[in-house]
């Protein structure tokens, strides 16, 4: 008998007699073959135990060439783990990294575990189907794509449950920025200087984001954390924040595929950025289309195209990033979680979020008293001029579509925003259930200095403290009325020029001075109809949401809808000549005058000298 024989038999005899008693624990060894690198999993132990409670836990330990971590699971159903059907809550979870920490990661507010995305998105991938139908170890199973055999089952001592550091998750608001670096300079640059002749290239001074810098922001509030790199995500790993990762290397450590089993690690994307920008600027001089609604259905179809990144928007996949290092997983596409769109044009949002998007944040370079004057200037309305109107406009287009859609909304600060009004906007936002609520860092006057970013951030927090919100799908629900516009429109005051308002679709060819709809309907009437009925409210003090006609309005429960392509037709406003004109109007008002003065002085001589000649004679 060969040697080979007798392991075969000896591993043949070890299965039967674990088999014969219940195994509590299983090791599974990869099979040969199949790419390597850099973190590859070459052994998973897999433990089971029913605690004196009666609860189940489960231990998961990867190991591979330098390195090993794992994770525990309890609760009622945590054996589902590793049967293929993971469980939507679990009671405890506890991560054990690849440097010896235990860290046990728990929900805010119910104290229960917070999983992993990978667990819902992806559990086929990153969890061992360990257990059968009876409970019994199985002889395979497979860990990102690659496939393991039993090599051992036994019956051990139950699972010791390590002391460990309680990390608390809350992703009710996310509050984070946009890169991982901050500017160095001492203060603001001011916005003229920017434009100045010869400043084409002035810009900030960035550098990355050091610990200290990681510190002040975690202290100050901040919990997402966009594009971190590997030095930044060592400090990050037990901090109650998000975060995605913009590189995967091999230092300071190897931290794949543990990411995986980490609450609070979201990818490698952080959003998809401006797809009606990327629709404006691809076709700007262009009709693309005969009449508005073409324009609605070809804006969602130019959202999907980011989506699938047919188009520029999309960053690179968790995939891409990983092969960018090295590490090929062969067949297996990892997902991440839905991205939400970063917009500029606020009143795309109902075309936007019809797609498969996770929400909609608003480019926020919010002015006042600005955008109420040119709101009633050009209406003819009288919107109350106070900074509060400037918020209920534009988060009307924002919390309206995320309840139509149930979708998540939110905001970004911007450079360019008012800074008096700032910190009013983001409580605005969170009253009202939006999700994110983030900062712009680079490009030049776009960019908001770090330390007021840190200082926003920090009297926020400090509102969200002392202001406990209910569920954000209910505060999304808290308007009664809805002002719908006809599909195929869009509102906006642009973020650059607010002397006076965009086309529709930022399109000479759907011009709101004397654009009409197919039956005859004035763009302008309709706009003008829509801002009536939020004076109306406003002055009443009823929430109101902005919507843009589609199907799924009838499902989204508002008491009272108001439809203003009917009012606009009987009431047919005419765009104001005169607006837009102004300058030229003062310089025809003063031309005037200096003439009329003038041939006022010349009667005048005239009239002295007529006096003058009568008196000598």
């Amino acid at each position: 008998m060969s040697w080979k024989t007798g392991i075969t038999i000896s591993l043949a005899f070890a299965l039967a007699t674990a088999s014969s008693t219940e195994a509590t624990a299983a090791t599974y060894v990869r099979d040969a073959g199949g790419r390597q690198y850099p973190g590859i999993v070459e052994r998973i132990e897999a433990r089971k135990n029913v605690l004196p409670s009666g609860e189940q836990s489960v231990e998961l330990r990867f190991y591979s060439k330098n390195i090993s971590f794992g994770i525990i699971a309890i609760g009622p159903r945590a054996f589902d783990l590793i049967s293929g059907t993971p469980p939507p809550t679990l009671r405890r979870y506890i991560l054990m990294t690849g440097t010896a920490r235990h860290l046990e990661f728990r929900h805010r507010d119910t104290h229960l575990a917070f999983l992993p995305y990978s667990f819902s998105l992806q559990p086929d991938l990153v969890l061992p189907t360990c257990l059968g139908r009876t409970g019994d170890f199985r002889r395979s199973t497979s860990f990102l794509g690659a496939e393991f055999t039993l090599s051992q089952r036994a019956g051990e001592d139950p699972i010791k449950i390590p002391v460990a550091e309680v990390v608390e998750l809350s992703d009710d608001v996310l509050v984070g920025t946009s890169r991982n670096f901050r500017d160095i300079n001492k203060g603001r640059i001011p916005t003229e200087r920017f434009f100045a002749k010869g400043n084409n290239e002035l810009d900030y001074t960035y550098r990355p984001l050091d610990k200290s810098d990681l510190a002040r922001m975690v202290k100050a509030g901040f919990n997402y954390f966009d594009r971190v790199l590997p030095a930044q995500i060592e400090f990050l790993y037990d901090k109650p924040v998000f975060f995605d990762i913009e590189e995967f290397a091999s230092k300071p450590r190897p931290i794949f595929p543990e990411i995986l089993f980490h609450p609070g690690f979201l990818g490698v994307e952080d959003f998809i950025d401006e797809p009606a920008w990327v629709f404006w600027s691809e076709t700007a001089a262009l009709a693309v289309a005969d009449n508005i609604e073409d324009m609605g259905r070809l804006q969602e179809r130019v959202t999907r195209e980011v989506i699938e990144r047919q188009r520029e928007g999309r960053p690179r996949g968790l995939t891409v990033g990983l092969a960018q290092a090295g590490i090929l997983l062969e067949g297996v596409e990892l997902r991440e979680p839905s991205l939400p769109v970063w917009e500029e044009f606020y009143s795309t949002a109902c075309y936007q979020m019809r797609t498969p998007v996770a929400g909609f944040i608003h480019e926020g370079r919010y002015q006042h008293p600005e955008t109420v004057d040119l709101l009633n200037r050009t209406f003819r309305t009288a919107l109350p001029r106070r900074p509060e109107t400037v918020f209920l406009f534009y988060n009307a287009f924002l919390r309206g579509t995320a309840r139509v859609f149930r979708k998540e909304w939110g905001i970004s600060i911007y450079g360019q925003a008012d800074p008096d009004i700032a910190l009013l906007g983001m409580r605005m936002a969170y009253d009202r259930g939006a999700h994110y609520v983030w900062f712009w860092t680079s490009d030049r006057d776009h960019h908001l200095p770090f330390e007021e970013q840190l200082a926003l951030a920090s009297a926020f927090t400090a509102y969200v403290a002392k202001h406990p919100r209910a569920s954000r799908s209910a505060l999304i629900r808290g308007a009664k009325d809805a002002i719908v516009l006809p599909y195929g429109f869009t509102f906006s005051v642009s973020d650059w020029d607010k002397s006076e308002m965009a086309d529709l679709w930022h399109r000479a060819c759907f011009s709101i001075r004397d654009g009409r709809t197919e039956d005859g309907t004035a763009y302008y009437a309709v706009l003008r109809c829509a801002t009536e009925k939020m004076a109306e409210l406003i002055r009443a003090g009823r929430e109101f949401d902005i919507l843009v006609e589609t199907p799924e309005l009838e499902s989204a429960g508002y008491e009272r809808i108001h439809r203003v392509l009917l009012q606009a037709a009987q009431e047919d406003y005419e765009y104001p000549w005169w607006l837009g004109r102004e300058i030229y109007i003062g310089l025809a008002v003063l031309v005037a005058f200096l003439l009329a003065y003038r041939i006022y002085r010349i009667i005048r001589w005239h009239r002295r000298r007529k006096a003058d000649g009568s008196t000598s004679t």
